[in-house]
């Protein structure tokens, strides 16, 4: 066996606890496993080192969640605690531990980023790749480059580390292109923080509003017409046409603007 093979038998005989394979039944359907979660979980959500979102009555039931989540992933729920955030009702994992799940999963070697062109320009980027022990290929992901930083609006965001840490920001993206189509099963589809900020469209802002709503304002009154149009009621209407004996006084009359040509005094009478 060559030591290839043999990396890859390891993996393969820790795939379940490396939560890309459900470990027994889960502690949600297990009456005995959930009864003892409620008290791990009751228990942590009384610490004051686990984030705000674990804490108190209210983070029992994100403790249970977590319990669960840190089962299937085997990792230690405390250090899943403080990788973890929830945006919207939605978990978000940090990079770090994204890169760190994937470099421990034994079907590939570990990561490795590499970068082209200079600082500035709009092809700087950087990739991620990695060897799958089992084939020995090297796979790569999906190039970030400045300009893609650019048009996604990640450069502009309130905060963002892209202006302070590039290189870094760089290697977190690369990584995560990386892992959505190479290795998809290691994070169980959860995404990280960052990615679900991507995916916030803010539709509450007031200041958002009050200007959609002055461009509006702006453009009616710059557009609409501001001569007055004068538009007599329909019985005054009915009195004038009424007042007309043939076709051409109903055309003098101003009231018809066209009329049929078979339109004659008879029919004026009988209206």
């Amino acid at each position: 066996m060559t030591e290839n093979e043999a990396k890859y038998k390891v993996a393969k005989e820790n795939k379940e606890e490396l939560g890309l394979v459900q470990r027994g039944v889960s502690m949600f359907l297990d009456v005995a496993k959930f009864e003892f979660g409620k008290k791990v979980a009751a228990m942590l959500a009384t610490s004051s080192m686990l984030p705000e979102q674990f804490r108190g009555k209210d983070g029992v039931a994100n403790c249970m969640i977590l319990l669960n989540l840190a089962d299937r992933m085997n990792v230690d729920p405390f250090m899943l605690a403080q990788n973890i955030y929830i945006v919207h009702g939605k978990p978000g994992l940090e990079a770090k531990l994204a890169i760190a799940l994937h470099n421990g999963s034994g079907r590939f070697e570990p990561m490795e980023f590499e970068f082209q062109s200079e600082e500035g320009k709009e092809d700087w980027g950087c990739r991620a790749f990695a060897k799958e022990i089992k084939s020995e290929k090297v796979l790569f992901g999906t190039w970030v480059t400045w300009k893609m930083v650019k048009a996604e609006g990640w450069l502009d965001k309130t905060g963002s580390k892209w202006k302070s840490m590039p290189d870094q920001m760089f290697m977190y993206r690369a990584a995560m292109f990386f892992i959505r189509t190479n290795s998809p099963e290691t994070l169980l589809g959860l995404r990280t923080k960052d990615e679900l900020d991507d995916m916030i469209i803010n539709v509450t802002s007031k200041e958002t509003f009050a200007q959609a709503e002055e461009k509006a304002t702006a453009q009616i009154e710059e557009g609409a017409n501001k001569d007055v149009i004068d538009i007599p009621s329909q019985p005054e209407m009915d009195k004038k046409i009424e007042s007309v004996e043939t076709v051409e006084e109903l055309k003098a009359s101003g009231e018809m603007t066209s009329i049929d040509p078979d339109f004659t005094g008879k029919d004026i009478a009988d209206f």
